[in-house]
């Protein structure tokens, strides 16, 4: 009720349709988008982990990070597999943003344009 209250000039869909672009039904498990979200989660890893400079040892920080390159698609699988393909998708499209965002970031570090970071 509160919400007809509030929000009296959206009025309820008639259809809903549970459908991506009519491909891909959303309400139901999706193993292309599972298995996307999780490739997206790596390279969202690998673009976000800043290697060691050969020579230095790594800190225990840096280790754990580099552990969950490979740990956190494995887990995103793993959830994923269990519910509807709009929770993949929304995964996906989140990872790909943020792998985005981190290049502009990368290269606006390298270019000096930020200072210096650590």
């Amino acid at each position: 009720k509160i919400f007809t209250e509030l929000y009296s000039f959206v009025h309820a869909p008639a259809n809903f349709h549970q459908s991506l672009l009519g491909l891909i039904n959303l309400g139901n498990r999706n193993i292309f988008i599972v298995a996307s979200a999780a490739v997206a989660q790596y390279f969202q890893g690998k673009v976000s982990f800043r290697g060691v400079q050969k020579g230095v040892p790594m800190n225990p920080a840096q280790g754990v990070a580099k552990t969950m390159i490979f740990v956190g698609p494995a887990i995103t699988f793993t959830f994923l597999l269990y519910l509807p393909a709009a929770v993949g998708l929304y995964w996906l499209v989140t990872s790909v943003f943020t792998i985005g965002q981190q290049l502009i970031i990368n290269k606006k570090l390298h270019d000096g344009k930020l200072g210096n970071i650590h």
